[in-house]
């Protein structure tokens, strides 16, 4: 059988992993210029290597391990990690997101453990948190060449003492759906998991990721906490947009409205 340039172009998957999940949310916010990719550890992955940006400079990090089976429950190696560009210079801002096929595997505990990753967690022997862990690389932003960091030289610690704002973002897959589909039940679960939220609210954006059946195109629907910073859901709103035509709580009926 002769397969043709054209019968690859439109081929289309029969189902939606959480490969794709992840490169939906990678690709939308790297269109701007404000979110740094700090790392993307894919399904089945283990991906070590992270970079964060201060000033004019790229450092890279290497990523501890989780540690044991038994120590692996108490931190959980985000999916993709961003580094918010904008605002106060003295803090480092990370968007932590963690992908899911079905939303029942939300875990209410899941921002902690994200958070526990790059923190540390108290008797945690050989694993360390990221920024307990020196730095060892950095570069100027646009260059290609790593320049080692010398161990007397103050950069090694600087992610260790400055603030961090973290952010959390839960993504799950609605999978492929007709342009009939009814998205009532997804907004009511995704309002009604934020409302059960333990205090202190982490801020959170939960979002749900879907392909219409007759075409392939994603949409998304998402709702955040009350706690989320407002300028990051600013940012991502306007990024969420293209997928979208309800700023706030998608609704899907709207989005193949105005698209077919």
């Amino acid at each position: 059988m002769t397969v043709t340039i054209e019968d690859l172009l439109r081929w289309q998957p029969n189902s939606f992993g959480e490969d794709l999940l992840d490169n939906l949310i990678l690709n939308i916010l790297t269109q701007s210029n404000k979110w740094h990719l700090v790392y993307y550890n894919p399904p089945h992955g283990s991906w070590k290597s992270l970079t964060l940006v201060k000033d004019n400079y790229e450092y890279r990090q290497v990523g501890p391990k989780r540690g044991r089976e038994k120590r692996v429950e108490r931190m959980r190696r985000p999916d993709i990690a961003f580094q918010f560009l904008e605002g106060s210079r003295n803090c480092v801002r990370l968007f932590l997101v963690e992908s899911k096929i079905r939303k029942e595997e939300w875990n209410k505990g899941t921002p902690t453990l994200m958070r526990s990753y790059f923190e540390g967690v108290t008797g945690f022997g050989e694993s360390k948190g990221v920024r307990l862990v020196p730095i060892r690389h950095r570069r100027k932003r646009g260059d290609f060449v790593w320049d080692e960091i010398q161990p007397s030289d103050p950069d090694r610690e600087w992610f260790r003492k400055i603030d961090v704002e973290y952010s959390y973002g839960f993504v799950y897959s609605i999978g492929l759906q007709s342009r009939q589909y009814d998205p009532s039940a997804d907004e009511s679960w995704i309002r009604s998991t934020l409302q059960r939220l333990r205090r202190p609210i982490p801020p959170l954006a939960i979002i749900g990721a879907g392909w219409v059946t007759e075409s392939s195109e994603p949409f998304i629907m998402v709702e955040y906490s009350e706690s989320f910073p407002a300028d990051i859901r600013e940012e991502l709103e306007k990024l969420f947009s293209t997928y979208a035509r309800r700023p706030k709580s998608i609704r899907i009926s709207s989005f193949l409205a105005d698209n077919y």
